[in-house]
């Protein structure tokens, strides 16, 4: 599951990776009842491996199986937060949550880390190690 923290950035990011032949689904709020269950169902019969969400599948929307969770925008509350990642690792089961984290998300992922009581451990974006090692 991806994340996203708009219905807008839902939308371009789900046309994003169809032009590149990447099938997915998309889930937001703005979306009837019947398309929204319609790509749940469609998601569970694994007719697509990614689904691109906002928050509206954070919570209530039980999925088995999910491998990994990508928090493409990071969430704009600590709470949040854990009921996005909550949907990997389910049933004993491991689960993979990365999250990719702008300069201006730094004080929400020290309140995150706060609040879950574990720092995540960060790693940066390769593309910026490979400018910086070129501006030495």
């Amino acid at each position: 599951m991806i994340f996203c923290g708009t219905r807008e950035m839902v939308n371009v990011l789900f046309q994003k990776l169809r032009r590149h032949r990447i099938f997915c689904g998309m889930l937001h709020g703005e979306m009837d009842q019947k398309e929204r269950l319609k790509t749940v169902d469609a998601f569970r019969r694994g007719c697509f491996r990614f689904l691109i969400a906002t928050d509206v599948a954070a919570r209530g929307i039980d999925f088995e199986n999910i491998t990994h969770v990508v928090n493409y925008d990071f969430p704009t509350g600590k709470e949040t937060y854990v009921h996005r990642i909550g949907r990997t690792g389910r049933n004993g089961k491991s689960g993979i949550a990365i999250s990719l984290v702008t300069e201006d998300d730094q004080r929400m992922l020290r309140q995150v880390e706060e609040y879950t009581g574990e720092a995540l451990p960060l790693q940066e974006c390769p593309e910026r190690r490979e400018e910086a090692e070129k501006e030495f």
